[in-house]
């Protein structure tokens, strides 16, 4: 009998030794928790303005405010009530995209820290003028219409207005589309990180590209 399957080598090659080596001690229950984040960012100054969204869609982008969201109307498949709530708790700041009167994309950023509890470090503060982005989402029904393009350069448009140099996103290993989304707007791929619980203790492997030797320190300490 194989101890390992073929499907496990074909992992060693695409994820590397880690990340297979994660994912098959996760099948045999050796280990309470197995995650890999890619990092991807850009230099706001360099990220290309929003352009109209091509169709019928007539788009709008703002932020909004901690005492005004609740009077507004989102779209489905957006955050709950509960999860904004939480997220405009922890100081983070909200943008969304209207159609009209509707809410149908948001995006919630920090320039102050991440909550990256999935690889087992919580509240990484970061430098100056480097922003995390997190929670972008756009409704089913507008996808693949050009919103996320519009939120995402419309967003960057402002935080250079306020002097933000770095823009910072976190994507789970498995999320081809946001990958492949992510490297079509021109993101660089600053690394990937690993976090293993063997149950007895936590593991953390930190694998960076050229240009996430650039900032070696983020997201790790």
């Amino acid at each position: 009998m194989k101890l390992f399957s073929d499907e496990f080598f074909s992992r060693l090659q695409a994820f590397g030794v880690v990340q297979a080596l994660g994912r098959a001690l996760a099948g045999l229950k050796v280990i309470a928790k197995y995650h890999s984040l890619d990092f991807y960012f850009t230099e706001i100054s360099s990220f290309p303005e929003a352009k109209p969204v091509a169709g019928s869609l007539s788009l709008a982008f703002r932020e909004l405010g901690s005492n005004e969201w609740e009077k507004l109307h989102f779209a489905e498949g957006l955050l709950g009530p509960e999860e904004i709530r939480v997220q405009f708790a922890r100081g983070s700041r909200l943008f969304v995209v209207f159609e009209g009167e509707r809410v149908i994309g948001i995006n919630f950023i920090n320039d102050k820290f991440a909550d990256l509890t999935h690889i087992n470090r919580p509240r990484i503060t970061f430098p100056q003028r480097t922003i995390y982005s997190y929670r972008a989402v756009v409704s089913p029904a507008y996808r693949k219409k050009g919103v996320g393009s519009f939120m995402k350069r419309s967003l960057m448009k402002i935080l250079h207005s306020e002097g933000y140099q770095l823009f910072f996103v976190a994507v789970f290993l498995k999320s081809v589309v946001p990958h492949l989304w992510h490297q079509s707007m021109g993101f660089r791929r600053w690394g990937r990180i690993t976090y293993i619980d063997l149950r007895v203790g936590g593991f953390l492997w930190k694998r960076l590209t050229k240009e996430g030797r650039r900032y070696p320190d983020l997201f790790y300490a």
